[in-house]
């Protein structure tokens, strides 16, 4: 069974069709970079004509492929280009740029090529007793290239978090989205995560709350990106006017749970 699969911050940039493609396009872009081929003014290629982006993708139709594939190139997300032996070949090839390289977090190190050749060791059949190095580590620096890119990863995050606040309530609730977002699986990058803390004041006077209160409700509703929460304060407002009739006023605690009800209809 084939199975297709995106990143959601791309496709709240793109669309989820340009999505899918630049995730194929990346993928055969890190093959071709790691069995060195198809190397041409200093990119890694893949190439594909419209007929088999169909092919491949049956469920998208052949102008929601160009839409898809024009939208990426104005982006800035992916380079076209013309390397066919032939003049008469009209086969298109394309690359990453830097930005999509940065929310892919690929690393081009030479580690990780030669993790993925040991890889390819693992599966073959071992004719000696020497122990299969593990192919998290580099073989030329003997580190553990996966806890070393995790704590990179941990570091510049602080960095980007201590740049923005100093508060340690607000660097708290930054944290506990983070987590939110890495279990959901959205891309974790320097630039996604900058991108989204770059609105976060806007977003939080746009909602009419503080920074902290609306990272509390972020993480409540369990958004793994930041947008503004229309009319929070509205409906706040309204269920704490609520009038309760002269025989239910008895105690504040029916009160509180006429707002807690209300506030199951913010928007």
């Amino acid at each position: 069974m084939k199975k297709h699969v995106f990143d959601v911050e791309v496709a709240q940039m793109v669309g989820v069709n340009a999505a899918i493609l630049l995730e194929n396009i990346a993928h055969w872009c890190e093959h071709n970079k790691a069995n060195e081929e198809n190397y041409h003014d200093g990119h890694y290629w893949t190439f594909n004509s419209m007929k088999a982006f169909e092919e491949l993708f049956p469920y998208i139709k052949a102008r929601g492929i160009r839409t898809a594939l024009d939208k990426l190139k104005e982006e800035g997300l992916i380079i076209v280009g013309n390397y066919n032996k032939s003049a008469y070949d009209r086969t298109q090839w394309y690359t990453l740029t830097e930005k999509s390289e940065a929310l892919f977090d690929i690393d081009t190190s030479i580690c990780q090529k030669r993790q993925m050749e040991m890889s390819e060791v693992t599966n073959q059949s071992v004719t000696n007793d020497e122990p299969i190095p593990d192919i998290n580590t580099c073989v030329t620096s003997g580190v553990n290239t996966s806890v070393k890119k995790e704590e990179r990863k941990r570091h510049s995050f602080d960095a980007i978090i201590d740049t923005y606040t100093n508060s340690p309530t607000t660097k708290e609730l930054l944290g506990e989205w983070l987590q939110n977002r890495k279990s959901k699986r959205a891309a974790m990058t320097d630039n996604a995560i900058k991108r989204n803390i770059d609105k976060l004041d806007t977003y939080a006077a746009q909602s009419n709350m503080s920074v902290d209160d609306y990272l509390a409700e972020v993480i409540r509703r369990g958004w793994n990106a930041f947008y503004p929460i229309k009319n929070y304060q509205v409906y706040k407002q309204q269920a704490q006017t609520v009038t309760l009739p002269a025989e239910r006023r008895e105690t504040q605690a029916e009160q509180d749970r006429v707002i807690a009800l209300m506030s199951q209809f913010r928007v």
